[in-house]
């Protein structure tokens, strides 16, 4: 390649302009090498990160407007990805808690609503018994509820409704008025 300028200035802005015009050409060059030197990339990575453990953090700490930007880049990004991630979780804590809680019932994976007999699987719903639902959805999550019920289990807390029972509990006291199952 022949030297344009020995000027340094002239010299950076003609390879500003380089770069520019083959930007392309330059990152399928590079996305082709990360590609095939992955391992080495990664291990040199690791050797990077034990040898300086505190920069994150304090990088972190440092520059929360330039992380917090990244995030919502990555997440504007994979918005699709994460949201059918967070589906599959849900619906996988879901069946487990109604698996935990429902009333057993042969022929019926999770159950059945211990109230009407409704099957739990397509219809089954986390019901506070004490009536503090709401104060507990302010405090966790729907994710954080149904793992915290899971883990923990108090049948005395928590119970498997159908969606009609545990909306006709709420509506009238804490008892479901068309079959009489007390949840208060």
């Amino acid at each position: 390649m022949k030297a344009v300028t020995r000027d340094p200035v002239k010299r950076r802005e003609y390879n500003k302009t380089y770069y520019a015009r083959n930007k392309a050409r330059f990152d399928a060059q590079n996305k082709v090498y990360r590609e095939s030197h992955r391992a080495e990339a990664l291990a040199h990575l690791a050797e990077w990160r034990e040898a300086h453990p505190d920069y994150m953090k304090n990088y972190r700490k440092e520059h929360p407007e330039i992380i917090r930007a990244q995030q919502e880049r990555y997440l504007a990004k994979h918005r699709s990805e994460l949201n059918l991630r967070r589906k599959e979780t849900a619906e996988k804590l879901r069946v487990e808690f109604l698996i935990a809680y429902g009333e057993p019932k042969s022929g019926h994976i999770c159950g059945v609503c211990p109230c009407c007999g409704e099957d739990l699987l397509r219809f089954g719903t986390l019901h506070h018994i004490n009536g503090d639902g709401r104060e507990h959805r302010k405090e966790k999550c729907h994710h954080a509820m149904l793992r915290e019920a899971i883990e923990h289990p108090d049948k005395s807390r928590f119970a498997a409704l159908c969606f009609n029972c545990n909306l006709a509990a709420e509506r009238n006291g804490g008892q479901c008025p068309g079959h009489g199952l007390s949840g208060r």
